[in-house]
């Protein structure tokens, strides 16, 4: 009896049903996951920091609370956890993660046309990021990028005042797009300057990458080796390489990024007709 040989592309499939039946199998058996746990490590660092700001330590000032516990979370950032009032409760910063995520899947469906693209959010209830990231609301700003071209560098843009790494992701645009990205990335360090904070910050930025490294999420880096096989060589492939340098803070809520542009890189590519990227022309029809 012969056996018909498989394409690359059946395998692909085989080894995505397969990486995703297994993440559902480990999710399920993990009693650590944070899907109704307790608070993370962040989000009580976000509980101390939204706390003073509201106490009025420190002037009631964002960057005089992270200048006094030497933080180097972006002000921004801060501020939209203290906005939902962080300090008293979760359940406000959880439940805009899941709008996010949720927001995430539709737009996922809308470039690809793909009915997998529902299994998305099992990538951050495997990551244990089913919390206010930066990293999420980094992959919102440049998805919709993606989704509308012509905005691609304001929204860029938003998504480093959020979560700095994200400035990688300017080489994917076109050089008339790199405008409103150094406009916003300027008028943000001006704001920094402003507060005598933006040295102290990058100080800060670059000792905490260089002198505090973290220990690999193992788990999460095996997986990434299965997403690398199914979402290689794909139009999401310069999103991909552009998630790779934050990777060496490697806790796993940093491989969110990575994991979903290499899920949409594959569903894409199994896509017909699928849309191009940021900066790019495609057709609608």
């Amino acid at each position: 009896m012969k056996f018909k040989k498989l394409t690359l592309m059946q395998w692909k499939r085989i080894i995505f049903y397969a990486t995703f039946l297994t993440m559902v199998m480990l999710v399920l058996f993990n009693t650590n996951n944070n899907l109704v746990g307790s608070k993370v490590f962040d989000e009580k660092v976000y509980e101390k920091l939204t706390r003073d700001i509201h106490n009025g330590v420190n002037g009631s000032s964002t960057i005089g609370v992270l200048k006094h516990w030497k933080e180097v979370k972006p002000a921004t950032f801060v501020e939209l956890q203290y906005i939902l009032r962080a300090y008293e409760t979760v359940k406000y910063t959880r439940a805009l993660n899941v709008v996010l995520i949720l927001l995430i899947t539709i737009f996922i469906y809308d470039l690809s046309k793909r009915k997998e693209a529902i299994l998305f959010p099992l990538i951050p209830i495997f990551l244990n990021s089913m919390w206010l990231t930066a990293e999420i609301i980094e992959i919102m700003f440049v998805i919709l990028a993606i989704k509308y071209s012509k905005f691609s560098g304001i929204l860029v843009g938003l998504a480093t005042i959020f979560r700095p790494y994200a400035i990688l992701y300017t080489y994917t645009l076109k050089k008339k797009q790199l405008i409103p990205v150094l406009l916003i990335g300027s008028m943000y360090a001006l704001f920094l300057i402003y507060h005598n904070w933006f040295w102290g910050y990058l100080e800060r930025l670059i000792e905490h990458n260089v002198s505090e490294p973290q220990i690999p999420d193992l788990i999460a880096f095996e997986f990434l080796i299965l997403f690398v096989i199914i979402g290689w060589k794909t139009s999401t492939t310069k999103y991909v390489l552009a998630s790779v340098l934050p990777l060496t803070m490697l806790g796993a809520h940093y491989f969110l990024p990575i994991y979903t542009w290499l899920f949409l890189g594959y569903l894409m590519e199994i896509t017909s007709k699928p849309k191009n990227m940021v900066g790019e022309k495609y057709d609608n029809g």
